[in-house]
């Protein structure tokens, strides 16, 4: 999901999930600001028992889920539906979506939200087919 949401960029493909594919993934959802405590939790949970694990990558997947993290999904989405159908989508003016991808204008928490949940849902539906 944090690949889909343009949140972390694998360097290569991820055949297998192992604690260090993990621990990657988390360590970029936390330079985004996002689980910052869970992600400096993983080394020491890794060690425990499958299920305890299972239960803690599920709050952190719903953390996830919560937190709108713009600075790296507005640029996802604007390449994955260009700035213009971003901007249509988020009911923003252009510009407005040119000074947010720029920086030069905070992100506002409605436009986040927006944001956010176009890019679970263009997520999931990426990774609902085949190639």
């Amino acid at each position: 999901m944090v690949a889909a949401l343009g949140i972390w960029r694998p360097e290569r493909p991820v055949p297998e999930l192992t604690t260090a594919v993990v621990g990657e993934a988390l360590q970029a959802v936390a330079d985004v600001g996002v689980v910052e405590a869970a992600a400096a939790r993983w080394p020491a949970r890794a060690a425990e028992e499958a299920v305890a694990v299972a239960h803690w990558l599920a709050s952190v997947l719903q953390e996830i889920v919560a937190t709108p993290a713009p600075a790296a999904e507005l640029p996802k989405l604007a390449a994955l539906f260009g700035p213009a159908g971003l901007a249509e989508l988020l009911g923003v003016a252009p510009r407005a979506l040119d000074r947010y991808l720029g920086g030069a204008q905070a992100v506002p928490d409605d436009v986040a939200h927006g944001a956010h949940l176009i890019a679970q849902i263009a997520g999931a539906l990426a990774g609902s087919y085949n190639d």
